[in-house]
Order: C-alpha cells, then structure tokens, then sequence
C-alpha cells in the first residue's frame, strides 16, 4: 500500500511526526513522501533531524509545542521511545527517569496542552509486549508503555477531548535501536519498520 496520488489542487493533510529520525517514525515518513503529488505535508521533529528537539528534556516541552501548534497539523505521531537495557537497579537512576519522560509524560503533556485547530487526531506508539505484559530487562520502558495505554484508553472512554486520541500497539521492530541480546533479536521476533509503517498508515483514512 501506497499513498494515493491526489489533485495537485487538494488541500494538503499535515503530519506533525514526533521522533522520526529512524526507525519505524523514519519509515513512516518515506511513506508520505513516496508521491510528491499525494498530498501529505510533513513536519518532522526530533534529536537528529533539521528542527531538533530533546524530548526528555521538559525545558524544551513549550517550544516543541509551539511549533506543533503554529503548524496547525491534521494529523500528530509521536513515535519516540526507549529505556535502558539490562537489570533495573544496575542501572543509573536518571535513565529510568528518561525513559519515563520521553515514553509517557511528553506525549501526555502534548494532549493536555496541544491547541492546534485543525487536529483531527493525536496517535502515539505502544507496545505490542510492553505495555500489558512484563519485559524483563525493560521495567522502565515497560513502565512507561503501561502509563501510556492507561491514560490513552481512559481517554477514549472519557470523550472529552476535542480531537481523536489513539495509541497503535508496535511491535518490536528489527534497527540497531534493540540491543543484540535482547529477546526480540534472538528470536527472530522483530519486524521490517517499512512493513509496520504500513500497517499504521492503513489506519488513517486519507
């Protein structure tokens, strides 16, 4: 599945992705721009692209979120995530709190905070293992995913929010972003992000 080729007179639908710089957000922003003509207009932030944002860091939270907002998106993803590998006290406290940060509290600040008119709906990643079940050597992030479906499901029920809030359970997905010790990998459990990529888009009826 591709984008569909519009009128070059359509209006264009805008896609604020957040954490877009690799992975499955990197694939998904390909996909947009496969047809110059399809009409899809993007604004991607994240550490390593053009218009760089920390989102660990909540000094950084106002700005990104003025910038999301003067782009008036119809459409946000924020796909960043991550934690530390490994036993949960052999790591150093302040990755924990990283992880926290950058899993659950920035995307829930967003939908707290986010004005933009035209958004239509707010979409974050889960996680397909992560966020119902235990991870071994992944309680932080685990921790964080949990959060974040339980907010984003008692959202929904809630129905007070003037935009569609969403969360699309990932799987783990096969980049140099999982360790190679990690159970994914050696399982062969981990898939192609251009396939996943896919999968999301199917989601959004445009």
């Amino acid at each position: 599945m591709t984008p569909a080729t519009g009128d070059a007179n359509q209006l264009k639908v805008r896609w604020a992705l957040l954490g877009a710089s690799r992975g499955l957000g990197k694939s998904f922003s390909n996909l947009l721009a496969v047809d110059r003509g399809s009409g899809h207009e993007q604004l991607v932030i994240s550490r390593k692209s053009k218009l760089s944002f920390d989102f660990s860091d909540e000094t950084c939270w106002p700005k990104a979120l003025e910038t999301i907002d003067a782009f008036n998106p119809d459409y946000v993803i924020y796909f960043a995530g991550g934690g530390p590998f490994g036993d949960f006290r052999k790591k150093n406290w302040p990755d924990h709190t990283w992880s926290w940060r950058v899993n659950f509290l920035f995307p829930a600040f967003l939908i707290y905070s986010l004005q933009a008119k035209s958004l239509r709906t707010f979409m974050t990643i889960g996680s397909a293992v992560a966020e119902k079940n235990p991870d071994p050597k992944a309680a932080s992030y685990a921790a964080g995913k949990h959060a974040l479906i339980g907010l984003v499901s008692s959202l929904k029920a809630e129905k007070s929010l003037p935009f569609d809030v969403d969360i699309f359970s990932a799987p783990y997905m096969n980049t140099n972003l999982l360790p190679k010790n990690s159970w994914p990998v050696k399982s062969n459990h981990a898939k192609n992000p251009a396939d996943v990529a896919m999968e999301l888009f199917s989601l959004f009826h445009v």
